[in-house]
This record gives structure tokens, C-alpha cells and sequence, in this order.
């Protein structure tokens, strides 16, 4: 758990400013496939689609279909948060707009 937070310390200050939005997006993305699929399942569906024999095509599509499926809700949820990201970071500049343009009106 230290090494956790330290590392996400570290990492986070030595990141420039333009590549924050891909680090959180990566964060995010990986945050939420850990909610939503847990490592054993991962590691066991990957097994079960390496171990299938190739004539079992039909099989394999509709197990590869199945993981797709079980990584949607991350990925749904990881554009969420940069949807709301994106209108709070907008919604800040539209305040901010208006506030300067309310002083340019009141000082005329």
C-alpha cells in the first residue's frame, strides 16, 4: 500500500502537464477494469482461449466475444469520468468568460 502511493506520488509529479490527461486516462481505465474484472478471471478467460483447440473457431469467437463484453463496462466508465472531466474543466472556463466579460460591461 506504501509503495502504492508513493509510486503514484512520483509518478505523478515527474509527468509534464500536457501528459496528464493520458495518465489519467490510463489510471482510470485500469482502476476500473480492476472494479470490474477481477485478475483470476482475466488470467483464467485468457487461459481457457489459448487452450482451445483450433478447430473450435465458433467457440473461440464467442469467448473472445465474452471478454469484449466484460471490458465494455470499463471502458464506458473510464468515458464517464472524461466526459465529466472535460465539463468541469469547461465549465470553469465558461464562469470564467463571463465573468470578464460582466467587468468589461460594468466598467463602460
Amino acid at each position: 500500500m506504501i509503495f502504492g502511493v508513493l509510486s503514484y506520488a512520483v509518478v505523478y509529479h515527474a509527468l509534464h502537464s500536457h501528459a496528464y490527461p493520458l495518465w489519467w486516462l490510463c489510471a482510470t481505465l485500469i482502476k476500473n477494469t480492476k472494479l470490474c474484472l477481477t485478475t483470476g478471471t482475466l488470467i483464467w478467460i485468457i487461459t481457457f482461449l489459448c487452450t482451445l483447440p483450433n478447430n473450435a473457431n465458433s467457440i473461440r469467437r464467442l469467448a473472445t466475444n465474452n471478454v469484449l463484453y466484460q471490458l465494455l463496462p470499463p471502458a464506458m466508465l473510464t468515458l464517464a469520468g472524461a466526459i465529466k472531466l472535460t465539463l468541469d474543466f469547461a465549465k470553469r472556463h465558461v464562469v470564467a468568460a463571463c465573468s470578464y466579460i460582466r467587468r468589461c460591461a460594468l466598467k463602460n
